[in-house]
Parts: structure tokens; C-alpha cells; sequence
């Protein structure tokens, strides 16, 4: 039998209902490896609208409030960022559902434990992944202050994840961006961008302070400005597609010379 037979008949002989009375156990464990189990069914579309459609995210949320074991928390976190992950209805469910963004927020600002901060900054991005509504929700629980804390981190893992999970709170959202600036989130950014030469670092912080400007013509060119005229050239000779995209509308936002890079 294949792995989609399994799934096909996990999803179609009442395996999505028995997974939710298992995440009601008071055994950590049972909940953590249904999760994991959920997580693999819901990486696939019509899983996933089958899961939200027999109520696993509000399941899901409910261990939230209930449970403490780090490693319960964190497969848990990572299935509810699967089941959102850049589905609008499934987003919107989420922010449907009573205390989840705020639980999610809140376990963030509480976490020490690194697997479970990872997996939240994660899920965040995923959940609010061009869902204007969850990116205003996420921001207006004062979860940008922690987020824009852990870019300083040492683990590059949960650095990066929080770099992207600004960008997916800001992107296409004028809101979000202003808030996102009154926070502080340029500084610590442009320092990560001007120190780091690893391409994935540049790409992930610069775009993410490319996503902050917006579309304001004053923003994009005070944004180009401080990334300076240097680097900006450098974006243009990578062949980074993100990098020189950015140091294209960068350049033109300053009005460079055309050809400048070469």
C-alpha cells in the first residue's frame, strides 16, 4: 500500500475523528505523535481542508492552553503552521477560533525552550503568510517585540525563521509596516544584512526590509539609502534573483546610473 492509499483511507474511514479524541489524552506523548501523524496527512491540500473541515485546528489550539511539555507543544505548533500554511480559509479558521493567535503569542513570549520558539516563529510566518487579517491580529498581540529579539539570537535557525516571519507579517500590509518600524525592527535588521556575506542571510533580511518600505515611493527610497550605494551595487552583480531584484528597485528608488553594477 502507498503512502497516499494510507492517507486516502486514514482521511475516509474516520481516522481524522479518532486523531481529535487522542488529542483530548492526558498522555503528552499520544498528543505529540498524533501531531507529527497530522502533520504529514495536512502537508497535502485535500487533507488538510478535510481535517479543518472536521474540526482538528480548534483541537489543536485546545492543547495550547492545556498542555506544558515543550515537546508536546512544539508538534503541536507545527501542525496547526501545516494546516495554515498559505491556505486563506484555513488561516481564516484559525483566527476564527477562540484564543488561537493570542495562545500562540503568548506561548512566544513565554518560551525558553529553543525547539518550541523555532517552531512558533515558524507557524506565525505560516498563519499570517499573506492573511492581512492574521498579520494585523499577530502584530496588535505585541508579538513583534519578541520576534524582532530573536534576529540577535545566535542559533541561525531561529534567527532566520524570525527574519521570515517579519517579512510575512509586513508584506503587502501598510499597517503592520508602520507598526513594525515604531518597534524597531530596521536597525537589527540592516546590522544583520551589512554584517553577514551568506547569501541566504542577505536574501531573508534584505527582503524583509524590502517588504517593511512597501509601496511608499519616500520609504522604498529612505530604505535604499540606508542599505547605501555599496551594497546595493553588490546586489546587482549577484546571482541571487531576490538580491537583484531588490538592488534594481533599490537603485532606481536612488536614481543610480543604469548599468552601474557593470
Amino acid at each position: 500500500m502507498t503512502q497516499t492509499e494510507i492517507q486516502d483511507q486514514t482521511a475516509t474511514t474516520g481516522g481524522i475523528d479518532t486523531f481529535i479524541r487522542h488529542l483530548k489524552s492526558p498522555t503528552g506523548d499520544i498528543i505529540r505523535l498524533v501531531s507529527v501523524v497530522l502533520s504529514l496527512l495536512c502537508s497535502v491540500k485535500k487533507y488538510a481542508n478535510e481535517a479543518a473541515n472536521q474540526g482538528v485546528i480548534p483541537a489543536l489550539v485546545a492543547v495550547l492552553k492545556l498542555s506544558h511539555e515543550p515537546e508536546v507543544l512544539v508538534e503541536v505548533v507545527n501542525a496547526i503552521g501545516v494546516m495554515c500554511d498559505g491556505d486563506i480559509a484555513r488561516q481564516t479558521l484559525l483566527h476564527n477560533t477562540n484564543e488561537g493567535l493570542p495562545n500562540m503569542c503568548s506561548l512566544l513570549d513565554d518560551a525558553v525552550d529553543s525547539d518550541l520558539i523555532l517552531a512558533l516563529t515558524r507557524a506565525l510566518g505560516r498563519v499570517s503568510r499573506k492573511h492581512e487579517v492574521n498579520q494585523n491580529a499577530i502584530v496588535d498581540c505585541k508579538a513583534m517585540p519578541v520576534i524582532i529579539a530573536l534576529t540577535n539570537l545566535k542559533n541561525r535557525d531561529i534567527q532566520l525563521s524570525a527574519v521570515d516571519t517579519i517579512h510575512h507579517l509586513v508584506e503587502g500590509n501598510s499597517y503592520t509596516q508602520r507598526v513594525t518600524m515604531r518597534e524597531g525592527a530596521i536597525n537589527p535588521l540592516m546590522t544583520l544584512l551589512k554584517r553577514s556575506k551568506t547569501q541566504v542571510i542577505q536574501e531573508k533580511t534584505a527582503g524583509a526590509l524590502w517588504g517593511l518600505a512597501g509601496d511608499d515611493g519616500e520609504e522604498r527610497r529612505a530604505m535604499a539609502a540606508r542599505m547605501e550605494v555599496n551594497l546595493l551595487i553588490d546586489f546587482l552583480g549577484s546571482l541571487s534573483e531576490i538580491l537583484h531584484f531588490i538592488g534594481s528597485e533599490g537603485s532606481y528608488n536612488l536614481r543610480l546610473p543604469s548599468g552601474i553594477a557593470g
